[in-house]
């Protein structure tokens, strides 16, 4: 997708730039840390759709493309000059793809400075909080100052999770004492999809009104292969987020959930489309690099989309008190 999309903007040269240090994601010497251990060690080996078995980014990435992938190491970005020389001498050099180095924020204000000028950027939420500054240092953008603060929304809590990362198994234990909770039958959603929805919509409605819903598929390793080894990998995948999807459009339409957290990246997409849901105004946040937002068009949501291995345990529980 990177390169195609090189093509379509003419750019010889893009960086990918995945770390988070504020939340634990860190690259060093091209390895992808989470909480100081190796990708592959962290438990996103085990993850259902893309296991992650290998934390050298510049080895993975240039498996994946066509063009050439070099790294821009730790003490390369004493500043942004320095980190934008560096860049220069790989394009020389016919680098296309840069994995950069990045143990700590002020690095990531480093990079988005020398990289402001670059028609495309790859990378996570933690390299684009900077981005904005760089953009207006460098006149590409005016300021403009909004309130992180959202508008009360009053109504129903609900809790969907269809990550089953080591973070979110912790926070669903955790959430269970507080919560109406469903855990998805998978193989029985794959049998009669309709039958079991109008099961779980008849549980939610005769739920405790002042408990938040939590509804999940999250399972450990072997649950989860198992699954797999009936349905397929992607097969599961798909009739989960597809399936919270409708219970979503169900809950927020007719069952009163005006409160509305997703756990796990592909769900959180399912769920943002199936609901129709094209801006969100952006809140105060939860944790490092998950924020509570506001759909923006039609009746107001609030919402929390975390990927799955972010936020402590107590997560779900920190979300709904900041409502409260």
């Amino acid at each position: 997708m990177a390169e195609a999309m090189m093509d379509a903007l003419d750019a010889e040269q893009t960086i990918f730039c995945p770390a988070f240090p504020r939340a634990g994601r860190t690259v060093y010497q091209g390895h992808l840390f989470v909480d100081g251990t190796l990708l592959n060690e962290s438990g996103m080996q085990n993850h259902p759709l893309n296991p992650m078995q290998d934390a050298n980014l510049v080895r993975f990435l240039a498996r994946q493309v066509t063009r050439p992938v070099g790294l821009l190491r730790y003490h390369d970005l004493a500043d942004a000059s320095s980190a934008g020389g560096s860049l220069q001498t790989h394009r020389r050099d016919g680098i296309a793809h840069g994995v950069i180095d990045c143990v700590d924020d002020s690095q990531l204000q480093t990079i988005a400075a020398a990289v402001s000028d670059m028609p495309l950027l790859t990378g996570g939420s933690g390299l684009a909080r900077y981005l904005g500054d760089a953009y207006r240092k460098s006149g590409l953008i005016e300021t403009h100052r909004a309130s992180s603060e959202l508008p009360a929304i009053s109504g129903r809590s609900l809790i969907l999770s269809g990550s089953c990362s080591q973070a979110t198994n912790q926070q669903v234990a955790k959430a269970k004492s507080f919560c109406s909770t469903w855990q998805l039958d998978v193989l029985e959603i794959a049998r009669d999809p309709g039958t079991y929805q109008r099961r779980l919509l008849a549980w939610a409605e005769a739920s405790d009104a002042n408990r938040p819903l939590l509804i999940y598929s999250t399972d450990d390793p072997e649950g989860v292969r198992s699954v797999q080894q009936t349905l397929g990998a992607n097969e599961a995948a798909e009739l989960i987020e597809s399936f919270l999807g409708k219970v979503a459009v169900e809950l927020t339409t007719d069952f009163g959930v005006r409160r509305l957290i997703v756990a796990g990246g592909e769900t959180s997409g399912a769920v943002v489309r199936d609901l129709g849901i094209r801006a969100l105004k952006i809140g105060p946040e939860i944790c490092a690099g998950v924020p509570w937002t506001q759909s923006i068009g039609g009746p107001p949501l609030a919402i929390a989309l975390k990927s799955g291995n972010f936020g402590d345990e107590n997560f779900f529980h920190t979300a709904l008190e900041m409502l409260a």
